[in-house]
Parts: structure tokens; C-alpha cells; sequence
């Protein structure tokens, strides 16, 4: 079948290049005081703060806490537009001790496409464990948001 120079053309004007410029919001590491786990807390990302993302891809979210068995610990995350990402489930087979001081970075795209980045990002730690719930700390977390 011989390539028609008219169609590539055609093809190549209707084309929709995706924009240059990647753009990240990061929130820093914010502390978080008094979090007895299983805690919830809300992190509002303010409009004027949203770098013009509109749409998200990749969403990260650094978490420093303190914990004897990493395996109890649930993270959920909850963007403006409701999508949940579990960024840590809990891992029963996982009965090691601690976290590192910097904490652990996760990352997730179930929030690809998704366009408000402004408004409350609900982030929550949960142990549901009946020997360890309570016991332990939640010390603070880094929310990055990357899109264009």
C-alpha cells in the first residue's frame, strides 16, 4: 500500500501537541502535631498556589511517621475531585520495625486526568491492628503534584 504525501500532511496539521511545560506544585514538608494514629488531615491547596495545573498526572506523597510495624499502616489519599488512591496498603507479612527519618515516598496515577488541583486533599493514616492502634505517631507529610 504506497503512504499518501496529501494524508501524512492532513495528519500531521490536525496534530495536537501536548504542552511544553510540565509544572509541579510541592507542598514542602508540612508537620503534623498531636497525630495519634489512625489520624485524618485535611491540606488545602489554595488557587493561587496551583502553578496553573490543569491537568494532573502523577501525584506523590511523602509521609515521615513513627511505628514499630510498618505492615499496620493504611495511606489513603482523597483529591478535591474525590478519587481515593491507596498509597500504602496495609501488608500483614510485613512485621518490620520502623521508618526512615526522611519517611517513604509514594506515588500514584489514579488521579491522571483528573483538573482541580486547588481545594482540600484529604490525606489519612489509618492502623486498624487492636495491638498497635494508638500507640504510634504521625510526625508529617510532602504533597507533589505534577501535570501541565
Amino acid at each position: 500500500m504506497p503512504i499518501r504525501l496529501s494524508r501524512l500532511l492532513s495528519m500531521a496539521r490536525a496534530h495536537v501537541l501536548v504542552p511544553p511545560i510540565f509544572k509541579t506544585y510541592q507542598s514542602g514538608m508540612r508537620p503534623v502535631r498531636d497525630a495519634v494514629i489512625p489520624h485524618t488531615f485535611v491540606h488545602t491547596v489554595l488557587p493561587k498556589d496551583t502553578q496553573n495545573i490543569t491537568f494532573i498526572e502523577h501525584v506523590m506523597l511523602t509521609i515521615t511517621l513513627t511505628h514499630d510495624v510498618r505492615g499496620h499502616v493504611q495511606i489513603l489519599l482523597q483529591s478535591p475531585e474525590g478519587t481515593v488512591s491507596e498509597m500504602a496498603p496495609p501488608r500483614p507479612n510485613d512485621d518490620n520495625a520502623g521508618w526512615p527519618s526522611e519517611g517513604f515516598r509514594f506515588m500514584s496515577v489514579r488521579h491522571w486526568g483528573e483538573t482541580r488541583l486547588a481545594g482540600p486533599w484529604t490525606i489519612r493514616v489509618l492502623d486498624d491492628y487492636p495491638d498497635t492502634k494508638g500507640r504510634f505517631v504521625w510526625n508529617g507529610f510532602a504533597l507533589d503534584v505534577m501535570g501541565y
